[in-house]
């Protein structure tokens, strides 16, 4: 396996694992980082194929929780932001006792084109 590449950033106890989405690599973490860096501990990952990662080839997603499983921290929160999010909620499933919380920006749990039937009239049910 090639390198797998992290950069960790803070003095804070309370560590933070920021995965990002598609398109953007971890940079666009730094407006976070440069207000809470003295209260958590944050570890920036570029997922692979982006940002310093862009030479490892795609994996899937079990692939990557098994390599955040053998080199973070236990009881972590991860904040994933679209496709990050995913793999942070496929990580809590997996290793619930290493989460400590999750945190989705954007996240959706389906990332294919799928017809949908919003004008059909529903009872009780409410949608937000």
């Amino acid at each position: 396996m090639q390198q797998f590449y992290w950069k960790t950033i803070g003095n804070g106890n309370v560590n933070i694992v920021l995965l990002n989405g598609w398109g953007f690599n971890s940079e666009i973490w730094f407006f976070i980082i440069k207000k809470l860096n003295n209260i958590f501990k944050f570890h920036l990952i570029d997922l692979p194929g982006i940002g310093v990662n862009r030479h490892i080839d795609p994996m899937k997603i079990n692939e990557i929780t098994s390599i955040l499983y053998n080199n973070m921290k236990k009881k972590s929160i991860f904040l994933g932001w679209s496709i990050g999010g995913l793999i942070a909620n496929q990580f809590a499933m997996s290793y619930p006792e290493r989460v400590l919380g999750i945190i989705n920006v954007a996240s959706s749990p389906c990332f294919t084109k799928k017809k949908m039937a919003w004008n059909r009239k529903r009872k009780n049910i409410l949608f937000l």
